[in-house]
């Protein structure tokens, strides 16, 4: 078995040879090679047309200097443009982050990019940077909408500009620094009565009343009971897992559950709600929008506080990390 290193700050993955990795493919016209690394977060690979291993390692050696020379010739450019920065964050974040995060983050630096041209990054001031939020906040109050998505802006250019910094080496001040997050008005989260839920589960078919009653007795997420798999069923409990941040491992949790009310499934790694790939939209429309997934977690966090149960007792159950965030659950249930 080999072992493997990281070397020159995570650029590229080698072997203790120094040799990197060729892979061989078999195709109808015989067996081909090619090869694959990652540089700064992004993977480079070639389709499978060499002969010989040594044809695609002589290819990939070729490859790796020209995206190194390419990498060294922008980070020794002191005025490096802000196109060029997005563009390199944007390869890191599609490879090391999810999906969503990958498009969240184009959506708000493509925002960037288009106020302020391409600039060389140095030019972007702090002053300029919080005249640009404000405008933007501006806009969304005209359309009745919250901070939300200007702290969400906020969050993903002092990602970038702490890329350029920490990553690429660049030379410059973080704009972003001493910008505060905007005002958020906080509303109380609607608590689903025991009525209303039990209306819902009427109009409900087998296998979502199933998914529903789930939720609302374990207080999970609804990603959570989506990837519920069979292996994680046990007599009176389930594991359920999640993560903590946006490319942290899985963290497992378990929930205690009366198990018999699920569905039996042969094959132990099938998911036990496998109707759903993404969070079903079935209850936000029988409830016309008043309430959904998540308000049934707010619910759970509020009858476990009416019974009392401990503050951190609450946060383990919820898979809270911080307490604050468990405190933000605790509310009067409405109507009860």
């Amino acid at each position: 078995m080999e072992v493997w290193q990281v070397l020159n700050f995570g650029k590229v993955f080698i072997n203790e040879e120094g040799i990197m990795p060729q892979y061989k493919r078999k195709l109808s016209k015989g067996i081909r090679w090619y090869y694959k690394f990652s540089y700064l977060g992004k993977t480079y690979f070639s389709k499978a047309i060499y002969h010989t291993k040594q044809e695609a390692s002589k290819a990939e050696r070729y490859r790796y200097n020209e995206v190194e020379e390419r990498s060294r010739n922008i980070n020794s450019n002191s005025e490096m443009e802000l196109q060029d920065l997005i563009n390199l964050r944007l390869d890191y974040v599609k490879a090391a982050k999810s999906s969503k995060y990958y498009r969240e983050s184009r959506y708000y630096l493509k925002k960037l990019y288009n106020n302020f041209g391409n600039l060389s990054v140095k030019e972007i001031t702090k002053s300029d940077l919080q005249k640009f939020l404000i405008d933007q906040s501006k806009k969304q109050h005209s359309q009745k909408n919250d901070n939300y998505v200007i702290n969400a802006m906020i969050r993903a250019y002092k990602a970038l500009f702490n890329y350029g910094i920490n990553y690429l080496e660049l030379e410059i001040r973080n704009p972003c620094l001493g910008i505060s997050m905007f005002p958020i008005t906080k509303k109380v989260k609607y608590i689903p009565t025991d009525e209303e839920i039990d209306n819902v589960l009427r109009q409900c078919n087998e296998f979502q009343k199933e998914l529903l009653e789930f939720v609302r007795d374990t207080g999970c997420r609804i990603s959570e009971a989506l990837n519920l798999r069979h292996r994680d069923v046990f007599d009176g409990y389930v594991i359920l897992y999640t993560r903590k941040s946006k490319a942290s491992n899985l963290t497992p949790r378990r929930a205690n559950y009366d198990t018999s009310k699920l569905p039996i499934r042969d094959c132990i790694d099938e998911r036990v709600f496998d109707s759903w790939c993404e969070a079903p939209k079935f209850l936000s429309k029988k409830t016309k929008g008043k309430w959904n997934w998540h308000n049934l977690r707010h619910r759970f966090a509020s009858i476990l506080s009416q019974n009392n149960t401990p503050l951190f007792e609450i946060m383990s159950k919820l898979g809270h990390n911080n307490i604050q965030t468990t405190q933000n659950y605790l509310q009067l249930l409405i109507n009860s």
